[in-house]
């Protein structure tokens, strides 16, 4: 904002934001603020011509999305059946908190993680 502030000839054109990976968290943050405060109703008063935003792999929740990479690699057969039913089993599907889940399901997601880079 401070940016378009010192510049304001670039006020008239489109505004497009976007990001990758770890920006599903703010960008959307972001965007919905200037939304919210367009048509001069933030401080200062800033008319932007907010058109959209993009987001590349995006993380949108850290917990799910940790918790999703475990049966999508199984999916894609990148974890044995027996390495995915011992996690699935001692895990209950919570492999972002494996030490919470008790040693055997830390010890699967470990054997996972090293295995396949997860």
């Amino acid at each position: 904002m401070q940016w378009l502030i010192q510049h304001p000839e670039f006020l008239e054109n489109n505004l497009y934001i976007g990001g990758g990976s770890y920006s599903g968290i703010p960008v959307p943050m972001v965007v919905q603020h200037l939304y919210d405060n367009r048509e001069g109703g933030g401080s200062p008063p800033l008319n932007l011509k907010l058109r959209g935003y993009v987001l590349g792999n995006p993380i949108t929740d850290i917990h799910i999305d940790l918790n999703a990479r475990i049966p999508f690699a199984h999916g894609f057969a990148l974890i044995s059946n027996r390495l995915y039913q011992s996690a699935k089993a001692n895990c209950n599907g919570d492999y972002a908190n494996a030490n919470a889940s008790g040693q055997q399901c830390e010890l699967n997601v470990i054997k996972m993680e090293e295995t396949h880079k997860l």
